[in-house]
């Protein structure tokens, strides 16, 4: 049985607004599917005829649905998890910051179909952590074949990953190469992969989700979170650079500020294991400076002000204005130079 969070979901999203009373214990409305207090209880009209009837716990799991409580959760399906249009993820928050509202609202209801270029990762990050996409195995040399093909094409239909044999039996090697490392085979001997974590916004009532990779259970009691990422290098100055441009700083704020609302840890880590996909798939364990996490944050909380007001008016603008643009500072600099040389010439 689900216990009743401390907090009404109603009114509990921030101190300032509650009007829940010290002391009382939020209750579970059917109708609703949520924990209320009963000022809220009463102003939704939660009391009286059966179809708002109080009930003393929520379900117990909800294997097919987003879970109406905020928390943390196990076993919430990807395609769930992702599918969710009633909270904010964190690859949503860094579309809109850095595209627009009308970008995330196309990826958000019209999801792009999958890409062969991302399989791979798939299938380590399965290997590697337990958990993720399921995958197929298809056993041909290349994908040229029509038998191939229709293999991949029902594998995706499927919601499945279709992988080659040889880049399953590649993905395992790369799963041993991580577990012989110093440090991240002490991060990911013992913990919870794909959790799933809901919380409300104190600012704006929105609701945020994230999906920590890996939730290590570390002999010291730290609490830490883990994200596995495959990439050409590993090699952590050139992570450096590929942290800013796909925002990972923005996700690690996302995901530590997650944790805190829905675990109440505020000094938890974050660290990256990054694994190169090619031999000998080297491997570097990588946490990003407090301050660059600092300005994730605030990016973060632009894209949650901005969602926030999309969802409020129902307008998702793109780019509406009359902008004035300057070329780029490089190429003004090679302009100007021919420019001079031209002059000299006609001088001469």
């Amino acid at each position: 049985m689900t216990a009743p969070p401390a907090k009404c979901q109603g009114c509990g999203y921030s101190s300032r607004h509650t009007k829940q009373k010290p002391g009382e214990t939020p209750e579970f409305v059917a109708c609703c599917q949520r924990w209320f207090c009963a000022v809220c209880r009463d102003e939704k009209g939660c009391t009286g005829d059966s179809d708002h009837a109080v009930i003393a716990t929520a379900r117990s799991g909800y294997p097919n649905g987003v879970p109406p409580n905020d928390g943390l959760y196990s076993r919430i399906p990807e395609n769930v998890y992702h599918g969710d249009h009633t909270s904010l993820s964190s690859s949503g928050a860094r579309t809109i910051f850095n595209t627009t509202p009308e970008q995330f609202l196309d990826e958000r209801n019209e999801p792009r179909n999958p890409k062969p270029i991302y399989d791979f990762g798939h299938a380590a990050h399965k290997m590697v952590l337990g958990e993720g996409a399921q995958l197929v195995c298809v056993d041909h040399a290349d994908w040229r074949t029509n038998d191939a093909k229709a293999k991949r094409a029902k594998a995706y239909e499927e919601g499945k990953a279709p992988l080659l044999k040889k880049d399953i039996d590649l993905a395992q090697r790369m799963a041993g190469k991580v577990f012989q490392h110093k440090w991240a085979s002490k991060l990911l001997a013992r913990g919870n992969a794909e959790m799933s974590g809901y919380w409300h916004d104190d600012e704006t009532r929105v609701r945020l989700r994230f999906r920590p990779d890996w939730i290590p259970e570390l002999p010291s009691g730290r609490s830490m979170l883990v994200d596995y990422k495959t990439a050409k290098s590993a090699h952590p100055e050139k992570f450096k650079r590929h942290a800013g441009d796909f925002g990972y700083h923005c996700q690690a704020a996302w995901y530590l500020d997650g944790f805190a609302e829905v675990q109440g840890v505020d000094d938890a880590a974050f660290v990256f294991i990054v694994q190169e996909k090619t031999s000998p798939f080297s491997v570097s364990v990588v946490q990003l400076e407090p301050e660059d996490i600092e300005r994730g944050r605030q990016q973060n909380r632009v894209a949650i002000d901005t969602y926030a007001r999309c969802v409020e008016s129902g307008e998702w603008p793109g780019y509406d204005e009359l902008y004035t643009v300057g070329l780029p500072h490089y190429l003004r600099t090679q302009i100007d130079d021919q420019l001079e040389i031209h002059a000299r010439e006609e001088i001469q």
